[in-house]
């Protein structure tokens, strides 16, 4: 009987180290790809900028 219950919480710590794992995986993950992806955005929204405002330069030009 105590062998067994001593399982039962073998069991759970390595559950709940594996959950703890996980959750600072995900963490980690979270904290690295925030910049990469503000960037990407940021950048994005630059080059559209660019390509707008040339289009609309070169119509004003024309006129």
């Amino acid at each position: 009987m105590k062998k067994f219950s001593w399982r039962a919480v073998e069991e759970q710590n390595a559950l709940r180290s594996k959950c703890v794992l996980y959750r600072n995986r995900e963490f980690v993950d979270y904290v690295t790809m925030k910049p990469k992806f503000n960037w990407r955005r940021v950048t994005l929204l630059a080059i559209c900028t660019v390509i707008v405002y040339a289009i609309v330069s070169a119509l004003w030009a024309q006129t």
